[in-house]
């Protein structure tokens, strides 16, 4: 069913099917960690930080604690 939604590309596009030992892996990383696995594959990384230490953005706030 998921395949058939015509959204998620990003995600569809790196992610062609279950894998039980990569979710582990993942599940078992500090929610700082998984936070930036997360924004990473579904295109939603907060990318400030680096921004901010290349002078190109003057805001820089943190992701979860």
């Amino acid at each position: 069913m998921w395949q058939e939604l015509s959204g998620c590309r990003q995600a569809k596009y790196f992610l062609h099917g279950v894998d039980s030992s990569r979710a582990r892996y993942a599940l078992r990383l500090p929610r700082k960690d998984l936070w930036i696995l997360v924004g990473i594959l579904t295109g939603h990384a907060d990318l400030n930080r680096h921004l901010f230490i290349m002078g190109v953005s003057q805001d820089f706030k943190s992701g979860p604690d």
